[in-house]
């Protein structure tokens, strides 16, 4: 059997280039090249927008990655710094319960599950948090720290820990690069978004792998 494709879909342009690599690092971490093979990264902005008007625009880029034929899942990343959960006014963001709404929507207007796989992701508080948290320049120094509760601004706790000026769109990507995968994933406390980024891939290869198709936050 031929892989097949995975298209993920990411926040912003800097994430645009950071992430192919680390879902690929995570895709060889579990042996995956049977099942999947990265195709195509889409930019789709965060969730406020994609949830906007019955998720209209999430449910756009699904149909565009529908077009591939050799579409085997669908991974959407974005940022878990949201304060509100766009689908349920009055709510406070709760990854999880966003993430299986996004999943049920990918199930009810797209057929995810059935004709391919889908997960969806949130890094927490956003993708610099891995950084912080995996990046031997930065880990020492965040040893014993939650990153998933502070700080808010992890673009901003690398600027003060790097003492550099941090540009998301230029040098994102290239500490990307740098992150440990296996002490970011065994690190206390734990950082349970990246852990369910490692999962959802593995889950993902494994739909593919054996022809039972997921839809799964």
């Amino acid at each position: 059997m031929l892989p097949k494709r995975l298209v993920l879909m990411v926040e912003g342009e800097g994430d645009e280039d950071a992430a192919p690599g680390l879902i690929q690092r995570l895709i060889e971490r579990h042996a995956g090249y049977d099942a999947l093979y990265l195709g195509h990264t889409y930019r789709v902005n965060g969730i406020t927008k994609i949830a906007k008007d019955a998720a209209k625009d999430f449910f756009r880029h699904l149909q565009n990655a529908t077009k591939f034929q050799d579409l085997g899942a669908v991974l959407l990343l974005l940022d878990g710094d949201a304060k509100k959960n766009p689908f349920e006014q009055g709510k406070s963001f709760c990854a999880k319960e966003v993430a299986c709404t996004l999943a049920k929507i990918a199930r009810e207007k797209a057929r995810a599950g059935e004709l391919f796989s889908f997960a969806a992701v949130f890094a927490v508080q956003e993708f610099e948090s891995w950084i912080l948290a995996g990046h031997p320049d930065f880990y020492e120094q965040m040893n014993g720290k939650d990153v998933e509760d502070a700080p808010r601004n992890a673009k901003g706790k690398i600027r003060e820990l790097s003492k550099t000026t941090y540009h998301e769109t230029l040098d994102q990507s290239v500490m990307a690069r740098g992150i440990e995968l296996e002490p970011l994933l065994t690190r206390e406390p734990q950082v349970r978004s990246f852990v369910r980024l490692d999962k959802a891939i593995r889950e993902l290869i494994e739909a593919v792998r054996t022809g039972k198709h997921v839809s799964t936050p």
